[in-house]
């Protein structure tokens, strides 16, 4: 559990820095709890899981579930944690 508490630190260090530079934690609170419970779902999590799927194509996935309610800084965030293969740390 340590080793994972140690990877995800920096992500989670970056979202707070971004949300309190940009006055809107609340904000990103939400978007991480609404990826968390996306990422969470047992269909989304076989599919990021599947080697034949592109970074891109698991970007398009989780963005079109939740990334229309989410301003940019949010979308891009959970883009580096796709394209870092690093999104089930959510």
């Amino acid at each position: 559990m340590a080793e994972l508490t140690t990877i995800a630190r920096p992500y989670a260090q970056a979202a707070f820095a971004l949300g309190q530079e940009g006055n809107s934690l609340p904000v990103w609170g939400e978007a991480l709890h609404l990826a968390e419970a996306v990422v969470a779902d047992p269909k989304v999590a076989a599919a990021l899981d599947n080697p034949k799927l592109t970074a891109g194509d698991k970007e398009s996935l989780v963005l079109s579930i939740c990334g229309e309610r989410r301003g940019a800084e949010q979308r891009g965030f959970l883009r580096v944690l796709i394209e870092a293969d690093r999104i089930a740390l959510l």
